[in-house]
């Protein structure tokens, strides 16, 4: 009996994984695509590999929403430093 990695019935297995290289701090995307014929010959359909470096953002609008973003958390930031300040003086002030 031979070991059983996928089902008999399976016509093609896909393998998909992502690598990071600290010392170059890039990413690669890599792919294998894998067909069984009918003679039962393994078939390589395609081999793809590409390195990338991952952004905040890809688009011109996303660009804006991040820039959005990092404003909504300044001022965020900012109310709750100023909050705890006021709460900080009525403190003392009370004292």
């Amino acid at each position: 009996m031979r070991p059983m990695l996928f089902h008999d019935a399976a016509r093609a297995i896909l393998i998909s994984f992502t690598t990071y290289c600290p010392k170059a701090d890039m990413w690669t995307s890599n792919m294998a695509f894998y067909e069984f014929g009918v003679s039962e010959l393994v078939i390589s359909s395609f081999v793809r590999s590409y390195a990338f470096k991952p952004n905040f953002y890809e688009s011109k609008e996303e660009a804006i929403l991040f820039i959005i973003d990092i404003v909504r958390i300044s001022l965020t930031l900012i109310i709750v430093v100023s909050l705890l300040i006021a709460k900080v003086i009525k403190f003392h002030a009370n004292l």
